[in-house]
Order: C-alpha cells, then structure tokens, then sequence
C-alpha cells in the first residue's frame, strides 16, 4: 500500500500527505516562469488541506521543498504570500504541526528575512521554522521536533 496521498500534483507544484511519516510535503519547481495564479491555486490547496488535517485531529511535519533554477526563482512575492499563508493558519499549526522545514537555495537570506519579519510581528505561540540547503540540518530538525499533546 502507498502511504502517500497526492492532494495537489501539478507539474510546478504538489502537496502530499504521508499518514505513516506523519509528514505533509510541499514541492515546488520552479522551472517556468513564475504564475502567480498557479501559486495562488497552491496556496489555497494548503489552507483547504490543513484544515481537514486539523478535522481530522492529525499531526504532521511540515517539509517544504522549493527547487527553482537561477532563472525562475520564486519572487520576493511568493516566499512573502507563502509565510503569510503560514502565519493565517498558525492556529491550526500550533495544534497539528510538529514543525516547519523550508528547504530552498539561499536559505540564509531568507531565514534573516523571516528572522527580521518576526521582529515586527511575532505571534505569540507558533512552532519550530528552519529555512536550510542542508539536507542534514533538514533530517535532524524534522526528527527533532515533535509537538506535544
């Protein structure tokens, strides 16, 4: 039996459920052009699914792999939309997720960029967030961090 479920499974991006792994993957490729209404589509795919895993009294680790090439990086815009999406749903996260790993180039800038924005806004319960490149750093945090009921 395959433990994964495809919610979403686009050629530039899919969200699938491992019940097994407790694990909810997002993976974007970016190797067209950007399409804001296609991320747009993706992003209420991942509300909509983290909803019913919170029906559902589900726990999952949030991995998400974003594979872009030099020319088609995701936009200052997206990563933004995306960690606004995040934080939207940061009541379901704080009973259902056990973590949240973004794994994408340059990760340093955006881990100082997500750092900056929680200067200015910090919610006052919200789980663990890596940005990493490191797929060592990825495995151990994913691993390390488990919500507690």
């Amino acid at each position: 039996m395959n433990d994964e479920i495809y919610i979403l499974d686009r050629p530039t991006v899919k969200i699938i459920l491992n019940k097994k792994l407790e694990l909810f993957t997002v993976r974007i490729i970016s190797n067209n052009v950007y399409n804001q209404e296609g991320f747009d589509e993706f992003l209420n795919y991942f509300q909509n699914t983290w909803a019913i895993v919170k029906s559902s009294d589900e726990i999952y680790k949030l991995y998400i792999d974003i594979q872009a090439d030099k020319d088609n990086e995701l936009p200052l815009s997206a990563y933004m939309n995306l960690l606004k999406c995040i934080n939207e749903i940061n009541e379901i996260l704080k009973t259902n997720c056990h973590c949240i790993c973004i794994f994408t180039k340059d990760a340093k800038k955006w881990q100082d960029a997500y750092n900056f924005i929680k200067t200015m806004w910090n919610p006052r319960e919200n789980r663990p967030i890596i940005f990493t490149d490191n797929i060592e750093n990825k495995t151990l945090f994913l691993q390390s961090n488990k919500l507690i009921r």
